[in-house]
């Protein structure tokens, strides 16, 4: 079909379809909505600022969201896909000891902070002002979800000891968090290294003990060894024959 006879509303316009125009619409809002929540903050960032910055009509903004929170979702998810990939990335190439795993990740997390100091905002700070349900907790499970196998990759014997490596998880994500949070709001201040340094006081202590208790825990017990199987030729006594 000729672009001459395509649908009303379906032509395209400067050689883009329809449906790429959207795509590009969003796009633009995704980038002035991180802008706006970023810097400015969920509360202080309507539709009509977030329009004005991504240079479209609100009816635009409609077209791909439902609302202001909506959009907020949307930002927080790629921040923290942006965030988690990164974090996989470093720890593919850390060195494979308890010492430097959690730094390289601490490294990736931490100084993509400081150099978009937007997404640590809209990640730690805006998304407990946004009414957007369990966004926040979402976010953090996933999170939570990576210190626990990097975790059980160290120490894969910790559920024979009876601990939990995501409970484990959850509170050393929560030490980073707090340490993170601060940090942001005193605007960056300390050195990336000296940031990582003291998450990594949590790491540190946590893998000590698990090793401590992995050293002294008793071995399992040995499985009792099979019985062999007697036969019934074996186990029926003989009959005498009687004299005749």
């Amino acid at each position: 079909m000729h672009d001459s006879e395509s649908p009303p509303g379906r032509r395209k316009f400067r050689g883009v379809d329809p449906d790429q125009r959207v795509a590009q619409r969003r796009e633009q809002l995704l980038h002035a909505g991180l802008e706006a929540f970023g810097t400015r903050g969920f509360q202080a960032s309507g539709v009509r600022e977030i329009c004005a910055e991504a240079k479209l009509t609100e009816r635009y903004f409609y077209e791909s969201f439902k609302n202001r929170e909506a959009l907020f979702i949307a930002v927080h998810e790629r921040a923290a896909k942006q965030i988690e990939v990164l974090m996989v990335e470093a720890l593919a190439i850390a060195p494979r000891n308890a010492r430097e795993i959690p730094r390289a990740a601490l490294r990736a997390i931490l100084g993509t902070y400081r150099d978009d100091p937007r997404l640590a905002r809209v990640l730690m700070i805006e998304v407990l002002r946004a009414n957007v349900n369990d966004t926040a907790f979402v976010a953090s499970d996933a999170f939570a979800q990576l210190i626990e196998q990097m975790t059980l990759s160290l120490y894969p014997n910790l559920t024979a000891l009876g601990i939990d490596a995501g409970l484990i998880a959850n509170g050393l994500y929560g030490s980073t968090i707090y340490i993170a949070v601060r940090w942001t709001l005193d605007g960056f201040k300390e050195p990336v290294e000296q940031i990582v340094e003291h998450c990594a006081v949590f790491y540190d202590s946590m893998m000590h003990e698990l090793a401590q208790r992995e050293s002294v825990a008793p071995p399992p017990p040995t499985p009792p060894a099979p019985v062999a199987a007697v036969s019934e030729k074996r186990r029926m006594p003989r009959r005498k024959q009687s004299a005749r």
